[in-house]
């Protein structure tokens, strides 16, 4: 429910959408080879029955853990949506699945509802509460289709395969082309869309219906495959499925794979290796075959046939490559198998050495790459909350309108949106909302079931009006909502604890992360204002992040008679009596001698005094002293008169015609970036900031945040950011020493960060020490602390440690002190060296 209405933006911004499949995961133990058998026949035929079902992830688990480690970054990297368990996962192996993908739910399967006479119907995945999957038949009328299976595109209907036993003994045809577009109803033609041709028994009476055609043996079904006189439904779960991330690995990709065998473990290594390309090409990439293909001669020569004109598989300009795998049978075995199909074929048929090696993701052997957001239509949000249509995905276009109601059901949406309230250093690029790994945070964007996905981009469900499983009209639209959060509102999402998970997500039973309550402190505040002085944030970090004015800043006290007043003499002896600064702008610059490097240091000076002036960093005053009362009297420039009186006394004085003006530095700029510490803050912030070539940035300043509601106690963390879809928590110091040096200090940033679990945590220092310490020992009491917290924090956090005085820069003093305005480029169009910096 919204309890505020919507806010009109000061400029609207453009979001892209784009359409994609729903992504599931499947984890199936393992341990029981008759139960595993039974879930794979379930969850294959769901798989096959869903629109790039055929993409499906299936995880193979033992002893309640991932089979293989390589598993956890397949996981990665296929990013599901969902991920449906048979397997009881501990509390630990939960918090890590939800750490490496953060689905949008994570199920697991009730096996209180199995029943021993359903079978592998008792195995179907309950998605009842979630989401109506998109049906592959809404493909059935795709030009990719027709160029997959080759049939003639003129004619009115599809030829599809199916069988008559939904369960069969022999899972040959089932696997590898799927046999029903429905889990609950057998499959029937539809007339003006497709027929059906079934493989039946022999015996089967004629009266009964079974298909528009029939076959009686695998060998006449396979040929009519092989030949592209039927299409088969794993066609239709492939067709328009390049949206799901798929892996090119040196092992698997190079050839066609057969994997001879009926195990649980073979049938999920022949599933996973359709996910592995071998190009552009939407044919079939492997087959899983019993050993029947090899001893039987007819089937023998129809899988000789489907390889000659299904396999397009090569290096380069030589045959077409085919390879025999096999967990359960020997390299002996697959020779025989290899030379018995040779004589079938004229495709080039091998063993490989690693014949019975699993099929797993090994990032040092796999390119791998995310898809590119294919955006179907952009929009313009003008408010903080808009509701939209969701625009069909491209396929459905192909249908006709009476069948409309087939291809009904949801798919995800993925939207790039502009950042309201961008941070962008530069003035032609908006940033976008860039979201890390975490469900919680995509409550601050919409109400529909969503997630960040791996490419920081917000993927939701959207929904209609009419009921997910029911008689509901096929012309509802499919509608999702977006709001645009203010940064204050992200960082709440993302940093407090009030998220919950429905009873039935295995993540809702894990202990919260986070805090009750955050709200920026005082000091953050005040950071926030000393930056909007200066417009941006790119701009406060050049100017007064530059070794000059933090200078400057360092001579500004509170005890001298005009505190932080600095006549234009004093602010030009610390830039152009510095010979070092001198010399470093001469040598970089390529000045001609250290008079024109002081002449540019001079016009910097000025140039950027003027823009400080002008935006109240410091005020340009007069002061004298009252010859009657003795008291120091101050005059801004906006104020000064020709006659000026005395503030105590009255007395009143002239303005002399030749004012030596003096600039005081605004007393608010001080407190904060100096006395409050916020200097090395807006530094550290800067110089993220400066890591953006690509992604996005924006940040929440000091934050004070409490455990419990209604309690003053509290700790405090610097800095939260955003930086490329990575959550940073900051913790800043002027100086190493100080934070090793102050009791509690570590144990305090350690607790902070477990209960955050940011993506980065970071340590960021000006300098090693201030006091005159040995610098070298406190390097090594940094690197021996530093090794403790990050086994501490690991594996949700990275730690990060930043000393400002090893970036090369941070004490030279820039040419233009922080500005280049109107005398600089006066000098800079009159020099004929190049312009340093």
């Amino acid at each position: 429910m919204r309890w505020n209405r919507p806010v009109t933006l000061a400029a609207p911004v453009e979001a892209a959408l784009g359409s994609r499949p729903i992504k599931i995961a499947y984890l199936v133990p393992l341990d029981t080879p008759e139960t595993a058998q039974l879930i794979l026949d379930g969850v294959f035929f769901e798989s096959y029955s869903r629109w790039a079902g055929a993409r499906t992830l299936m995880v193979p688990i033992m002893a309640g853990n991932f089979q293989d480690e390589g598993f956890k970054s397949w996981l990665v990297h296929f990013d599901p949506d969902f991920i449906y368990t048979y397997s009881n996962l501990a509390s630990d192996l939960v918090e890590e699945i939800d750490r490496l993908c953060s689905p949008v739910a994570l199920l697991a399967h009730r096996h209180d509802y199995c029943e021993v006479d359903r079978g592998w119907r008792s195995y179907l995945p309950r998605w009842e509460h979630y989401f109506r999957p998109m049906p592959s038949i809404s493909t059935a009328r795709s030009p990719d289709l027709y160029r997959i299976s080759r049939q003639d595109r003129r004619q009115p209907e599809l030829m599809l395969f199916t069988q008559y036993n939904a369960a069969p003994t022999n899972r040959t045809l089932a696997d590898n082309f799927g046999v029903s577009l429905d889990l609950h109803h057998v499959m029937h033609e539809v007339a003006g869309l497709y027929r059906t041709l079934c493989l039946t028994p022999i015996e089967l009476p004629e009266n009964l219906i079974a298909g528009s055609e029939r076959c009686t043996s695998v060998a006449d079904a396979f040929a009519a495959i092989a030949e592209h006189r039927v299409a088969t439904v794993s066609q239709l779960a492939t067709a328009h499925s390049e949206a799901v991330a798929q892996v090119h690995h040196s092992l698997w990709a190079d050839t066609f794979r057969i994997f001879v065998g009926t195990s649980p473990l073979e049938r999920i290594n022949f599933w996973n290796c359709r996910s592995i390309c071998a190009g552009t090409s939407h044919a079939a990439t492997a087959l899983i075959v019993d050993e029947s293909f090899f001893v039987d001669a007819p089937l023998l020569q129809q899988l000789g046939k489907y390889l000659n004109k299904n396999n397009f598989v090569r290096q380069g300009g030589g045959q077409n490559l085919v390879s025999l795998h096999s967990s359960e049978y020997s390299q002996d075995a697959l020779n025989s198998f290899a030379t018995s199909l040779r004589a079938c074929t004229w495709n080039s048929v091998s063993v490989p050495s690693v014949f019975d090696k699993a099929v797993i993701f090994e990032p040092d052997e796999t390119v791998h790459e995310f898809p590119a957001l294919a955006a179907s239509a952009a929009v313009k949000i003008s408010e903080t909350f808009t509701q939209f249509r969701a625009e069909e995905p491209e396929h459905l276009s192909f249908l006709d309108p009476r069948f409309k109601s087939v291809g009904r059901g949801q798919w995800m949406v993925e939207i790039a949106i502009e950042r309201h309230n961008s941070l962008s250093k530069y003035s032609d690029v908006v940033d976008t909302w860039e979201l890390p790994n975490r469900n919680r945070v995509t409550r601050a964007f919409t109400e529909r079931l969503a997630r960040a996905t791996r490419q920081c981009r917000l993927a939701l469900l959207p929904t209609s009006k009419e009921p997910l499983y029911g008689r509901g009209l096929a012309t509802e639209p499919w509608l999702f909502d977006i709001s645009l959060p203010s940064d204050e509102t992200f960082f709440r999402y993302l940093a407090l604890n009030f998220h919950q998970y429905p009873s039935d997500d295995l993540r809702a039973s894990l202990a919260k992360s986070g805090y009750a309550e955050i709200r920026v402190s005082d000091k953050g505040q005040n950071l926030r204002g000393v930056i909007a002085m200066f417009g941006q944030l790119s701009v406060a970090y050049e100017v007064i992040g530059n070794a000059y004015w933090r200078r400057v800043l360092d001579a500004a006290t509170e005890g001298a008679a005009r505190p932080r007043t600095f006549t234009l003499g004093k602010l030009r002896s610390m830039a152009v009596d510095d010979k070092d600064s001198v010399a470093r702008v001469a040598k970089i610059s390529n000045f001609r001698d250290s008079k024109e490097a002081q002449k540019y240091l001079r016009s910097g000076l000025l140039d950027t005094l003027e823009n400080l002036v002008r935006s109240k960093v410091f005020f340009q005053v007069f002061n004298w002293r009252c010859n009657y009362c003795g008291h120091a009297n101050s005059k801004m420039f906006d104020l000064m008169c020709i006659e000026n009186q005395c503030s105590i006394c009255s007395t009143v004085y002239l303005a002399p015609i030749d004012l030596d003006w003096e600039f005081e530095l605004n007393e608010f700029v001080y407190r904060s970036l100096r006395v409050g510490g916020g200097l090395p803050v807006l530094w550290t912030l800067g110089h993220l900031l400066d890591r953006t070539f690509s992604g996005s940035f924006w940040f929440l300043p000091e934050v004070d945040i409490y455990l419990e509601h209604g309690r003053p106690e509290k700790n405090e963390i610097d800095a939260l950011c955003m930086l490329g879809g990575k959550f940073y928590a900051i913790e800043v110091k002027r100086s190493v020493s100080l934070f090793l040096n102050v009791a509690g200090s570590i144990e305090k940033f350690c607790s902070i960060v477990e209960r955050l679990r940011p993506d980065v945590a970071m340590l960021s220092f000006e300098r090693y020490t201030l006091d005159g310490e040995d610098s070298d020992l406190v390097k090594e009491r940094l690197e021996n602390v530093t090794d403790d917290i990050r086994a501490r924090i690991a594996p949700w956090t990275k730690l990060e440690v930043l000393v400002a005085q090893d970036f090369d820069g941070f004490n030279d003093v820039p040419y233009d002190l922080g500005w280049g305005g109107p005398r600089i480029r006066s000098l800079v169009a009159k020099q004929a060296g190049p312009r340093g910096g």
